[in-house]
């Protein structure tokens, strides 16, 4: 009976009868089911050849990466499709077992090199040299060198999620044209030192709410031309210590309602000119005490009515000649000598975004600036004014000197107490103190001990001592000796009213700190206003003074030492005096003072210095010098009242350098 095998069943060419017996042969070397390898994994695919469907593109099996690397492709990030398109038997395909593929590609005109995770993230390369990469996960690139992008291009960044940037180090950031940041929250700046923005032509700061500049140390707002503040509502200036306006022009307040001043004090009007006053209304003049009315040349009262003038007690008329009623008039005709200023009304302010002009780029180019020009009707002018110009090119001023200030941890000096353990560890993990080797480390990650024989780090390479000789009769070049004679002498204590104080020896109510210790200085200038170490006395006083004394001490200091360098060098500025803390300072009782000097460079402090050594009485005088932080020297001088030892010493970070008793020019 014959029969044929077909896709693993027999089909017989007639029916076999009911019951028959059937023999069928199947030869062992020619198996019809075909090789099947022991795991079962090949073939992959029965009734087609085994070469790879990616080889072949067998656009009726068509190979499954294809298909989801097609329904993937990132629209925001405008990513290409896919550029697969071989022909046999150009491209070479190897695919493992858990679906990982590799290709290379050499279909003319469609070459290309692919490389696929069963996961999905892969890598390809098109035929004009287009590389594109996905990842599924998380991608990590850890460079151990140097690395340099550089894109002839565009760059778009799409980040769903949170997105930061650490830089150990400088960064610096330069852009030829606009930058743009659109922020759909908030916007926090934080410098552990300085800020500068510059601009060569014209800045803008809008705020839909409260805007509010704070700044713990000297506020200064400064222009070279007009400066106009417009409010539609209040303006309330408060100032907590004095207030000067010097004006070299001409000044006018002008006030459509009333004007009121409450004064506590005296009040003193100088003019070198005339004096005019002019009033539509009444006027009246109160005083509870005496009223004087002087003048070394005449003096007119005139009146074009009734002029009365009352006494409640005896009115003397005293004058070589008193003449009543010479002219013989009934009414008097008053022109006023300066006319009424008319009021400028402000304008108000308009609430709301400006829309931003457009400017349109004329193609110009001088000095690497662009000129440009406005068109006026793309403007929205919808309550806005549109009388507005094009911005013109600004003059490039010369910055005014800048003095960094330090920060208070900045003044350390031989009788300054040594940091804590808290301070060392943030010290060194900030990098503020750095290891001269991975052994010598101050603060021990592993342990979480810390080394604080080492804190204090030594100077890698001592500084240089100037070459020049200086105009002091010192046989040493380049540093200073000296042994006055005046620096050792006892200074007179100055005291404070003992009205002041309580039998505790504390302040009566609170601390007033616009107390005058001395013509130019007051107590809070050397406490808890300070340009660095704001330091209120606190109550009880500390280290063992009494409130009383720690001012006195001040007053001390403000009389003997400050007044006499401030003659000499009306630029000082008092870094901190009082400090609020425990150790040996002087600065904790209120004996020393740190100074610098704005607009001067740092070579000067080793003039500044030799002359208050042999002009002011001193207890330690301490010229310091830093690499780190602003780099900018300092001077240390305490006082007390009696004692004082006239120490004279040079400090490299907050080490004594060369000899005691010289100072030394290393800036």
């Amino acid at each position: 009976m014959a029969y044929t095998i077909e896709a693993g069943r027999v089909v017989f060419d007639e029916a076999p009868a009911e019951g028959a017996e059937v023999e069928i042969v199947v030869s062992t070397t020619n198996n019809l089911v075909g090789f099947r390898d022991p795991n079962n994994f090949y073939p992959r695919r029965v009734n087609e050849a085994d070469t790879n469907r990616l080889a072949v593109n067998d656009l009726t099996n068509q190979h499954p990466v294809i298909k989801h690397k097609r329904d993937t492709v990132d629209d925001l990030t405008t990513e290409p499709v896919p550029s697969y398109n071989a022909s046999y038997p150009f491209n070479h395909v190897k695919e493992t077992e858990s679906g990982h593929i590799q290709e290379f590609d050499d279909t003319p005109g469609h070459e290309r090199i692919h490389e696929y995770h069963r996961s999905g993230t892969f890598y390809e390369v098109h035929p004009d040299g287009t590389r594109v990469s996905k990842i599924v996960g998380d991608g990590y690139e850890i460079v151990h060198g140097k690395k340099e992008v550089r894109v002839r291009g565009n760059v778009n960044v799409f980040v769903d999620g949170d997105a930061s940037l650490y830089v150990r180090g400088n960064m610096d950031a330069q852009v030829d044209e606009n930058l743009k940041f659109n922020v759909g929250k908030n916007i926090d700046f934080h410098a552990g030192e300085n800020i500068r923005m510059f601009s060569n032509q014209s800045m803008e700061l809008t705020t839909q709410t409260t805007m509010t500049q704070t700044s713990v140390g000297k506020f200064l707002q400064q222009s070279v031309d007009d400066m106009q503040i417009i409010t539609s509502a209040n303006f309330t200036n408060s100032v907590l210590g004095n207030y000067d306006m010097v004006i070299d022009g001409n000044s006018l307040t002008d006030i459509a309602g009333t004007l009121g001043t409450n004064v506590t004090g005296d009040v003193t009007f100088n003019s070198e000119g005339t004096f005019t006053s002019t009033i539509t209304g009444a006027t009246a003049l109160s005083t509870e005490g005496t009223y004087t009315l002087a003048s070394t040349g005449a003096m007119i009262h005139d009146t074009a009515a009734t002029l009365n003038i009352g006494s409640g007690g005896a009115m003397n008329l005293d004058g070589s000649t008193v003449d009543l009623n010479t002219n013989g008039r009934s009414a008097v005709s008053i022109v006023p000598v300066v006319p009424i200023i008319p009021r400028v009304t402000p304008t108000p302010a308009v609430i709301g975004i400006a829309p931003a002009p457009t400017f349109h780029d004329s193609g110009d180019v001088a000095n690497g600036i662009k000129k440009w020009s406005i068109s006026i009707d793309e403007y929205d002018t919808d309550g806005f004014v549109t009388n507005i110009e094009a911005p013109k090119q600004a003059e490039v001023l010369s910055p005014l000197a800048f003095v960094p200030l330090a920060d208070a941890d900045e003044f350390y000096a031989s009788d300054d107490e040594e940091k804590s353990e808290d301070e060392l560890k943030s010290a060194v993990t900030s990098g503020e103190i750095k290891p001269t080797s991975f052994s010598d480390y101050s603060y021990n990650a592993l342990t979480g001990k810390i080394n604080t024989s080492g804190a204090s780090r030594r100077v890698l390479s001592q500084p240089r001592i100037p070459d020049e000789g200086i105009e002091h009769d010192d046989p040493q070049v380049g540093n200073y000796s000296i042994t006055p004679e005046s620096s050792s002498a006892s200074p007179t204590p100055e005291t404070t009213p003992i009205e002041n104080y309580d039998d505790a020896g504390d302040y009566v109510g609170s601390v007033n700190y616009s107390l005058p210790l001395s013509p130019n200085y007051t107590l809070g200038q050397l406490s808890a206003h300070s340009i660095v170490a704001k330091s209120p006395i606190p109550k009880g006083g500390n280290e063992g003074k009494k409130q009383q004394e720690i001012i006195d001490n001040l007053k001390t200091l403000a009389v003997n030492v400050l007044e006499p360098i401030k003659a000499q060098y009306p630029n000082v500025m008092v870094t901190n005096a009082f400090r609020n803390r425990s150790g040996t300072s002087q600065h904790n009782t209120g004996n020393a003072v740190d100074l610098q000097f704005s607009g001067i460079p740092k070579s000067s402090y080793y003039d500044i210095a030799i002359w208050i050594s042999e002009n002011v009485p001193h207890d330690q005088l301490l010229l310091e010098y830093k690499n780190t932080g602003s780099g900018n020297p300092w001077i240390h001088i305490s006082l007390k009242e009696s004692g004082n030892r006239a120490q004279v010493m040079t400090f490299h970070n907050h080490r004594r350098y060369g000899e005691a008793g010289k100072l030394y020019n290393l800036a």
